[in-house]
């Protein structure tokens, strides 16, 4: 089985000390817009509004977000 790294991100939120995946993003932003589109995953803000408006949110716990054949996973500490 071949893994896909390229299609599965890994952010954190907060301080934490954890190992680093190959897509990783450290961030204190708890906005899930702008955190999708600093990881690519959509180009713009106005783009994610207009196609995917259940992902218009604040994240509040640890989840794992799926978008077409991307895994997004949110550790918040």
């Amino acid at each position: 089985m071949k893994t896909d790294f390229y299609r599965h991100f890994t952010v954190i939120i907060g301080d934490v000390d954890a190992p680093e995946c190959c897509r990783t993003l450290r961030t204190e932003n708890r906005y899930l817009p702008t955190i999708l589109t600093e990881l690519g995953v959509f180009p713009s803000v106005g783009q994610l509004r207009r196609n995917r408006r259940d992902l218009m949110r604040e994240v509040n716990g640890n989840e794992r977000i799926r978008i077409g054949r991307k895994v997004v996973d949110i550790h918040v500490t």
